[in-house]
């Protein structure tokens, strides 16, 4: 796993390419899954789960 600094760099690069989905029950959806993030309207764009995926395949990115 990345540390805190790697992290916030990484959602830095994800907000630049993303808005938050919300649906008309007022829940933010996750940009690439879908799946309900939250109930109530945030400015979230992804899952956990995601996030996580995304976040290895950028630092391997990054090493080549």
């Amino acid at each position: 796993m990345s540390t805190s600094k790697e992290r916030a760099q990484i959602l830095m690069r994800l907000k630049a390419g993303y808005k938050p989905i919300h649906n008309g029950n007022y829940a933010t959806l996750c940009n690439k899954c879908n799946v309900i993030i939250t109930t109530g309207l945030q400015d979230e764009i992804m899952c956990e789960s995601c996030i996580n995926e995304i976040e290895v395949k950028l630092i391997d990115e990054d090493k080549e």
